[in-house]
């Protein structure tokens, strides 16, 4: 035909990953008079202002034999044919095509093959574990040069390297294609074990969770109490008592478990419905509390007392509270804030809300 024909290719979805096109073609002139041209041009599919000419040859410079034919030409060997390898700049986020435009100029045939229309990338998981990992590339070159997270520069299309801290880490491949250099970024991300811990807010029995490790990890909480949850932040209603809660957390690279002992408990009320006559004055205090027994009965309690967290902060022993009796507490090494004083005695246990300023 005497008009320009152009045929497109499909169209590929690129995610930040580098582009490439290759292609065979043969073509001579018919003389120096009339000449054909070659026209390829790369096309955002979604967007079709955006477009870019990545080869135009025609007449003597796209001739891929010396002669001129003056009859119908087509190639016969593999030395009539030229190989060409275009890294595509500028279009790695989008759905792009490929036209190929022959601009007829009276002259001879031109032949299209192998014609190749990829992506190309950096091979390894978007998150990976400390330690050794593995890299490739589905890209051909003749050399290959990886920079790791701006660090040192190594050679080779597979490598291995080792990660010693967790974190965002940027990984750069420059290809020497025999056609120019490409280079190629993918970032990845470091996971470390992760470490488990976690803070809580008790609200008269009322307690709201919150883990230190937040990032790339899966949560199991166990209350102590017969019930689970898998929530990151969880809230949970306890009866009075003293209770164990156990977070395990979890990603691709292992676990970890930390548990806390919560005392919860409502009001001095408790403490008179078992053990009836004891009281506990003054609190809030600022050097001591004095535990006393108004009641008929004799008691022979071992005392503890916990900060917030359910630390043992005052491993106080052994008290024989007879009826009518009391003992002092001494508080002046703690810290101002809020505490649990447990009491036990034959089976039975409660707890005392202290405040200390």
């Amino acid at each position: 035909t005497d008009s320009p024909v152009t045929i497109q290719s499909e169209a590929i979805k690129t995610d930040g990953e580098a582009l490439y096109l290759s292609f065979d073609y043969a073509y001579t002139a018919y003389d120096d008079q009339y000449a054909d041209s070659l026209k390829v041009t790369v096309i955002d599919v979604c967007q079709p202002d955006k477009e870019m000419v990545v080869f135009l040859k025609g007449g003597t410079e796209l001739k891929t034999i010396t002669d001129y034919v003056d009859n119908s030409w087509k190639p016969v060997s593999t030395a009539d044919w030229k190989h060409v390898f275009i890294p595509i700049k500028g279009f790695n986020n989008g759905t792009v095509a490929v036209q190929f435009t022959n601009i007829n100029g009276f002259s001879n045939n031109l032949y299209v093959d192998n014609i190749n229309f990829r992506t190309g990338h950096i091979m390894a998981a978007d998150s990976v574990c400390i330690g050794v990992s593995f890299f490739d590339t589905d890209i051909m070159g003749n050399n290959y040069q990886w920079i790791f997270d701006g660090g040192d520069v190594v050679n080779g299309k597979v490598h291995y390297v080792t990660f010693d801290t967790p974190g965002e880490k940027e990984i750069q491949l420059i290809v020497d294609t025999g056609y120019g250099l490409d280079t190629i970024y993918k970032t990845i991300q470091v996971l470390d074990k992760p470490e488990s811990g976690f803070n809580y807010v008790n609200n008269n029995g009322i307690v709201q969770y919150e883990p230190t490790t937040i990032d790339e990890v899966s949560f199991f909480w166990d209350f102590g109490d017969g019930t689970i949850s898998t929530v990151q932040n969880p809230s949970h209603n306890f009866t009075n008592g003293e209770f164990t809660t156990c977070l395990i957390v979890s990603n691709d690279c292992g676990s970890d478990t930390t548990c806390q002992s919560i005392v919860v408990t409502s009001s001095i009320n408790d403490i008179q419905n078992t053990f009836e006559g004891i009281l506990l004055a003054p609190n809030p205090t600022t050097d001591y509390l004095n535990l006393s027994n108004v009641g008929k009965e004799n008691y022979s309690f071992e005392v503890v007392l916990f900060n917030a967290i359910g630390q043992v902060v005052l491993p106080i022993g052994l008290v024989d509270l007879k009826s009518g009796t009391q003992t002092a507490i001494d508080v002046n090494a703690l810290g101002a804030g809020v505490y649990w004083l447990k009491l036990m005695d034959t089976g039975k246990v409660a707890y005392i809300k202290v405040v200390v300023n």
